[in-house]
């Protein structure tokens, strides 16, 4: 998207598209289904956005947030064994962001054909297939895991997410066929029309569809709040019912706390967790002051 203007897709066609003035506050993002109307002179102007499921919202700045990308059924959050280093703190920042939008996590572990600590990747894949998340290994190099992933994202509609430098380009390029995958084209969707904006919509072979969406690397959380928090910690949220304080915020040395006890949860997470409710807290105070 690009001012005024989108790209939609219109039976396997993109075109450059108007939007209705009514639209501009509350503009269309990538992968959003869209009415148009062919104007006289041919042109094209998105009329109506149709409902979104499948939301990845991401905090902008203090307590703002912006919708990155509509209708998503799968986020892929990618994370390298090495180089740079395996970091679970982000990957539960990425599992909030796809608890809030409704959307299914699964983790692709890329660069497994480097050297790295097997110890620490055993672990990471207990806690999130211990949480029921898909984890799949892949090494670019070797074409490791990626029949694997290619299959998980049939027929759906997929975001990467992760950080600078663990293979989201390569990656992109390995699912999709393309050398061209990233790039600023946005497309828009209807039951006929998707738009972007900063990102593109590409079609996978073996059918859905992945969003490319360069600099999606971190996510605020601004838009949580606190007491929510523990929701898009389930293993958390299943403790805390054994809390004697109603509102227990869970932290170390808190009286009467299920969480610090419960021998279900691993210690890693149960600091994300911490962590991420100290942030929400400071947003908060900055909000009220």
């Amino acid at each position: 998207m690009h001012n005024q203007f989108v790209v939609v897709r219109m039976g396997g066609e993109e075109r450059e598209s108007t939007i209705a003035g009514r639209l501009r506050r509350s503009r269309p993002v990538v992968g959003d289904r869209v009415e148009v109307r062919e104007l006289p002179d041919r042109s094209v102007r998105v009329e109506a956005v149709l409902p979104r499921h499948g939301i990845l919202l991401r905090g902008a700045f203090r307590n703002e947030e912006k919708i990155v990308a509509s209708n998503v059924d799968v986020l892929v959050i990618v994370a390298a064994v090495a180089d740079p280093p395996l970091r679970t703190g982000l990957i539960d920042r990425y599992l909030v962001a796809a608890w809030r939008g409704g959307i299914e996590p699964m983790l692709a572990l890329t660069k497994v054909d480097l050297p790295h600590d097997e110890g620490e990747v055993a672990r990471a894949r207990e806690i999130y297939e211990g949480l029921g998340h898909r984890v799949i290994g892949l090494s670019l190099r070797t074409g490791e895991g990626l029949d694997e992933l290619r299959g998980a994202l049939a027929d759906h509609v997929a975001v990467l997410a992760g950080h600078s430098g663990v293979g989201k380009t390569s990656l992109t390029n390995a699912l999709t066929g393309r050398t061209d995958a990233t790039g600023a084209l946005n497309p828009v969707s209807d039951r006929g029309r998707h738009t972007t904006t900063g990102a593109r919509y590409m079609d996978l072979p073996g059918g859905g569809a992945l969003i490319d969406t360069a600099g999606i690397r971190s996510f605020g959380i601004a838009g949580v709040a606190a007491d929510d928090l523990e929701k898009a910690f389930p293993e958390i949220a299943a403790a805390a019912e054994d809390c004697e304080w109603e509102g227990c915020r869970h932290g170390e040395g808190d009286e009467g706390c299920a969480v610090t006890s419960a021998a279900g949860i691993a210690p890693e997470r149960l600091a994300s967790y911490r962590k991420l409710v100290a942030e929400l807290e400071e947003l908060e105070a900055e909000r009220e002051s």
